[in-house]
C-alpha cells in the first residue's frame, strides 16, 4: 500500500555575504516547478524558478538562495552539477554559478568565455573538463581557466540551440537541438543524427541519457528513442508501456533501470523488459508533469515535478513544496505569532511560519476549493479563508466549511471577511449580499431587505464605532450602525467611482476607499478624491491599501505598481523598482516589523524601508527593556521601563492588524483597558532603544 506524506520544507534565507546591511526588499514566487535536481550525501539540491534550495534528506529543511545572494538576473534553473571537493555548478537562464560552500560566483557573456546565458544542461568529462550546453551560443568547455566554444561556425554542431547532452563511458559527447536532432563528438569528428539518415522520430530532441553500456536514451515529445550504435527502437503510448509520448526527463540508475519523465503521463520504470507506471492515482506524485527525476545513492527517487518535489523511499511517498503554490497572491493575514496565512487564486493557501512554508489544497487538506480570496485571523487565533466554495475555518487541526446548502450564507462564492470585536464575521458575497455569522445564528442583509445598494460586497471595514462600511461592484459604498443604513455613490457624494475594491480606516476615523477610479476620502463630513488627473500619480485602478503604525497609506493598483503617502509625499514602487515582478497589486499587510507584504499577480514582494529584519519570517524577538503587567489583563495594564529606558508611546493592534489604540506614554504608565473587547492583541512599545513587540491578552 502507498503511503503518502505532505511535508513542510523550512526555508532558512541566505543572507548575501557581500551586504552588511539588511535588505530592504526580497520576494516570493511560485518554486514548486522543479527542474533540476542533483544529490551530494545527505544533501539535495533542488532548481526551481525562483531560485535554488539545499534540501537536507534527513531533516527536510532546506537553504534556499535567490537573485539576491545568488548574483544572477535570472530566477529559473535548468541544470546542476555537484563537482569536485564539493563545489556545485549551477545553470540558470541568466547564466552560469559556482558556488563553494561559502560564496557565488557568477559567469555571464561579459565576464567569461561562456557564449550565452541561457543554460541548459552542465556535466564534467572524465578528464574534468566542464561542459555546458546553451540555449542559444552552442557548446563550451572550460579547465577552469580556458573556455573553448563549439558552434555552427566552428564545428559539425548542426545546431546552436542545444536542450541537453551527455558523456558517455569514453568522453564522447552526444548532444540534442532544439530542431536539428542529434550530434555525436569523439573530440575530433562529429557526425549528426536526424530524421533524414537515422530513426529519430523527430528532430527535437528533449533530453538525453547514455547508459553504462553506451546506449542512448533520446527523449522527445514523440516517444523514448533507444539508439545502440546499430539500431534504433522507439517506445510510444501505442507500443510500449510508455504512458506519455512527451518524454522530458530521464535518468538511469545504478542497476540499469531506466526512469522516464514525461509531460502527462507521470513517471516510467523500464527494466529493458517491463514498464511500471507511477501517476497521482497509484502513488504519491502531486501531478503528472514531471521536468527532473534522480535516483540517489540510497537508491530515494525523487521526481521534480510542476507542483512540487516528491520522494518515494520504497515506494514510501513524501511530496516537498517551495515556496508559493500559485502566483496570484489574493490576500495576506498575519497571526500573532507572526506567521503568514497566504490565500492564493487556484493553489490553495499557504502558510509561512518560521522559516518554514506549509500548502493547503483541495487536495491535501479539506479544503473545499483552491481559489481563496479572502483570509482572516480572530481572536482566538482561528483562521477565516473565503473561497469559491464557501467559507472555511480552520484553528489548526479541525476543519469547519459553511456553504449556502448547510448553513445560513447567501452565497458560496466568498470576496472578503471582516471581523467585530464582538467576533461575529462579516461575509460579503458575490450576488449573494452581506452574511453575518455570530457563531450560532445567521442573518443575511441584501438589496432586497436592506439598504444595501448591490448583492455584489466586494470590500468590508468596521470601524471603532462598530460601524460597518461595506464597498459594493458599482453601487458605491454603504454604512450601516446596526439600525440604519446610507449609502454613498457618486450620484449624491463626494465618491470618485461606484466600483469599491477596498476600504481601510485611518487612526482618525477617516475611510480611504479604493475605487476603479483612484482613491476617495470620507471623514465623515467632507471628500477629498485622489485620482491620477487631480494629483498626477497613476491612481487609475486602485485595488488595496493598508494603513502603518505612522499613518503612512500603502495604496496597490492594477497597473501602476504599489504607491506610498504620508500625507505629503508621494513614492511610487512598481515594475521598474528592484524587486518588483510585476505593477498589478492584489493585497497589501503589514506585519509587527512595520514590513509590507504585497501580494501580486506574480507573488510576493516584501518591503521594509529600513531593512527587513533578519528574522521577519517568525515572531518578533522578546526584548525585555519594558515590562507590561499584568498579562492576560483585565482591566489597568501597567507598562514599565526597566534601567534607563525611555518610553514614548505605544500602539495596541487586534489580530487582523488594524489599530486599536494609540497614545503617548511615559516610563511608568497605566492604561485603562476597561472598554477594550476580550481577545488577543499585539502590544508595540516605542522606546529609545527600539520597538518592542508584546503579546496581550484581554480577559
Amino acid at each position: 500500500m502507498k503511503r503518502i506524506v505532505f511535508l513542510t520544507v523550512s526555508l532558512i534565507l541566505v543572507t548575501c555575504l557581500v551586504h552588511s546591511q539588511n535588505p530592504v526588499w526580497m520576494d516570493y514566487t511560485y518554486g514548486n516547478e522543479i527542474q533540476a535536481l542533483a544529490s551530494e550525501g545527505n544533501d539535495l539540491w533542488v532548481g526551481t524558478i525562483c531560485g535554488v534550495a539545499k534540501l537536507d534528506k534527513i531533516s527536510g529543511t532546506a537553504n534556499y538562495y535567490t537573485i539576491e545572494n545568488m548574483h544572477n538576473p535570472d530566477y529559473q534553473i535548468q541544470s546542476i552539477l555537484v563537482g569536485e571537493a564539493g563545489t556545485v555548478w549551477v545553470g540558470a537562464n541568466g547564466g552560469l554559478l559556482k558556488f563553494d560552500g561559502n560564496i557565488w560566483t557568477s559567469y555571464n557573456e561579459s565576464n567569461s568565455g561562456l557564449p550565452s546565458n541561457g543554460i541548459s544542461t552542465l556535466k564534467s568529462d572524465p578528464n574534468g573538463l566542464l561542459w555546458i550546453s546553451t540555449s542559444w551560443g552552442g557548446l563550451a568547455s572550460v579547465d577552469g581557466v580556458n573556455w573553448t566554444i563549439y558552434n555552427t561556425s566552428n564545428s559539425g554542431l548542426p545546431s546552436d540551440q542545444i536542450t541537453s547532452f551527455d558523456i558517455d563511458e569514453n568522453g564522447m559527447i552526444w548532444v540534442g537541438t532544439q530542431h536539428s536532432g542529434l550530434a555525436s563528438f569523439d573530440g575530433f569528428n562529429w557526425t549528426v543524427y536526424n530524421t533524414s539518415n537515422s530513426g529519430l522520430p523527430t528532430n527535437f530532441i528533449n533530453t538525453i541519457a547514455v547508459d553504462v553500456n553506451g546506449v542512448k536514451w533520446v527523449g522527445t515529445y514523440d516517444g523514448l528513442t533507444k539508439f545502440d550504435d546499430l539500431n534504433w527502437t522507439t517506445f510510444t503510448e501505442t507500443n510500449s508501456g510508455l504512458p506519455d509520448n512527451a518524454v522530458y526527463s530521464i535518468f538511469i540508475d545504478n542497476s540499469g533501470l531506466k526512469w522516464v519523465g514525461t509531460l502527462f503521463g507521470g513517471l516510467a520504470e523500464y527494466n529493458d523488459t517491463t514498464w511500471t507506471v507511477y501517476n497521482t492515482l497509484n502513488s504519491g506524485l502531486p501531478c503528472h508533469r514531471i521536468l527532473s527525476v534522480i535516483v540517489d545513492e540510497s537508491g530515494v527517487i525523487w521526481s521534480g515535478t510542476s507542483c512540487g518535489l516528491a520522494k518515494a523511499d520504497d515506494m514510501d511517498w513524501s511530496v516537498y513544496h517551495f515556496g508559493l503554490p500559485n502566483d496570484r497572491v489574493n490576500s495576506i493575514a498575519v497571526d500573532i505569532n507572526g506567521a503568514k496565512w497566504i490565500g492564493t487564486e487556484g493553489g490553495g493557501f499557504a502558510t509561512l511560519e518560521g522559516n518554514g512554508w506549509t500548502t493547503y489544497k483541495t487536495s491535501n487538506s479539506e479544503l473545499p476549493d483552491d481559489r481563496v480570496s479572502a483570509v482572516v485571523i480572530d481572536e482566538n487565533d482561528t483562521k477565516w479563508f473565503g473561497t469559491n466554495a464557501g467559507i472555511v475555518a480552520f484553528d489548526g487541526v479541525n476543519w469547519t466549511i459553511y456553504n449556502s446548502d448547510n448553513s445560513g450564507l447567501a452565497s458560496d462564492t466568498v470576496k472578503c471577511i471582516a471581523i467585530e470585536s464582538s467576533g461575529a464575521k462579516w461575509i460579503g458575497t458575490k450576488n449573494g449580499g452581506l452574511s453575518v455569522f455570530d457563531g450560532s445564528n445567521w442573518a443575511t442583509y441584501n438589496s432586497s431587505n436592506s439598504g444595501l445598494p448591490t448583492d455584489f460586497v466586494t470590500a468590508i471595514a468596521i470601524d471603532n464605532n462598530g460601524v460597518k462600511w461595506i464597498g459594493t461592484y458599482d453601487g458605491g459604498i454603504a454604512s450601516f450602525d446596526g439600525l440604519n443604513w446610507t449609502t454613498y455613490n457618486t450620484s449624491n457624494s463626494g465618491l470618485s467611482y461606484n466600483l469599491i475594491y477596498s476600504i481601510a480606516i485611518d487612526e482618525a476615523g477617516s475611510k480611504w476607499i479604493c475605487t476603479g477610479n483612484g482613491i476617495s476620502v470620507f471623514d465623515d463630513i467632507n471628500w477629498t478624491v485622489f485620482r491620477s488627473t487631480d494629483a498626477g500619480l497613476p491612481l487609475y485602478d486602485v485595488f488595496s491599501i493598508a494603513i502603518d503604525e505612522l499613518n503612512v497609506k500603502w495604496i496597490g493598483t492594477l497597473e501602476w505598481g504599489l504607491i506610498s503617502f504620508d500625507g505629503n509625499n508621494w513614492i511610487v514602487y512598481n515594475d521598474y523598482y528592484p524587486g518588483f515582478f510585476t505593477s498589478y497589486v492584489l493585497d497589501i499587510t503589514i506585519d509587527n516589523y512595520g514590513t509590507k507584504w504585497i501580494g501580486q499577480v506574480n507573488g510576493i514582494v516584501v518591503i521594509n524601508e529600513n531593512g527587513i529584519p533578519v528574522s521577519t519570517l517568525s515572531d518578533p524577538p522578546m526584548v525585555n527593556n519594558v515590562e507590561v503587567f499584568p498579562n492576560p489583563v483585565n482591566e489597568y495594564l501597567e507598562i514599565k521601563s526597566l534601567s534607563d529606558t525611555e518610553v514614548t508611546f505605544m500602539v495596541i493592534y487586534n489580530v487582523q492588524g488594524c489599530i486599536i489604540r494609540k497614545c503617548g506614554i511615559t516610563n511608568n504608565s497605566v492604561i485603562d483597558l476597561r472598554n477594550l473587547s476580550n481577545g488577543a492583541y499585539i502590544l508595540k512599545i516605542q522606546t529609545d532603544k527600539g520597538m518592542e513587540v508584546k503579546k496581550l491578552l484581554k480577559l
